[in-house]
């Protein structure tokens, strides 16, 4: 019979080497961590990601000449708030391009689609970003012409899960690295506002099984999206509880 016990795991306990709040290594200092079986019990974070970063915030277009507009990084909870800073940083890149085109836009709340107008021909390129097309509804690059309008209702919440994933366990007593399942819990995202606290508790998941008892000085967490790209949780800590055996 094995002892269960908890292991409480808070990122603003990681190495100074660790790069963030979401990419971080745990060390057990001065006292032995061994198990066998290992599971996530309690995911506790702080939804603050953005939707719109350094990852997703800018969109091709051409207007006579090829260009560029980048947004500016943040949570817009409001589609007239996304849709007003799109057109705004296409209309400034058109004036340094040279173009000098406007560009206005119109949403539909029944609908949920989004129109985006020029005063003169213009198109969109939509698969150089297919994040923030999605966000705002649209599926394929747009053809030269004066209206371009999404072809989906828009999804101001690009992160329907977040995964929790175990990027290493470090043996003490051969001091080597092994991999272990890479994803070991999903968290959802989608019932939860920005600003609010993401807590989501797993009674019923099972343990992962490393065989026999290891021993282990450190552990390694990582949190993406499902995409697979690292989280920014503007710099808000996250929980786990570990439950091993």
């Amino acid at each position: 019979m094995h002892d269960t016990r908890m292991v409480l795991i808070n990122s603003s306990d990681r190495t100074s080497v660790s790069p963030s709040s979401t990419d971080f290594t745990i060390e057990f200092f001065h006292r032995e961590l061994r198990f066998s079986r290992f599971r996530v019990r309690k995911v506790v974070l702080p939804k603050t990601l953005y939707n719109i970063n350094a990852t997703n915030n800018v969109v091709s277009f051409n207007d006579g000449v090829a260009l560029t507009a980048t947004l500016t990084n943040g949570s817009y909870s409001d589609v007239d708030d996304l849709a007003t800073e799109l057109v705004a940083k296409m209309i400034t890149a058109s004036a340094a391009g040279g173009s000098s085109q406007t560009y206005t836009y119109t949403y539909s709340s029944v609908t949920g689609l989004v129109s985006i107008t020029s005063s003169g021909t213009s198109s969109i390129t939509w698969s150089a970003n297919l994040v923030l097309a999605k966000i705002l509804g649209f599926t394929a690059d747009t053809a030269s012409g004066t209206s371009h309008v999404s072809t989906q209702r828009v999804n101001l919440e690009p992160y329907p899960y977040f995964y929790l994933c175990c990027k290493q366990l470090t043996d003490q007593t051969i001091t080597s690295n092994q991999t272990v399942e890479a994803t070991i819990q999903s968290v959802n995202s989608l019932s939860h506002a920005f600003g609010s606290v993401v807590e989501e508790v797993y009674d019923y998941t099972p343990y992962h099984t490393l065989g026999s008892n290891q021993t282990f000085s450190k552990l390694s967490f990582r949190l993406v999206d499902h995409n697979g790209e690292l989280v920014d949780l503007q710099g808000s800590e996250i929980f786990i509880e570990l439950e091993v055996m």
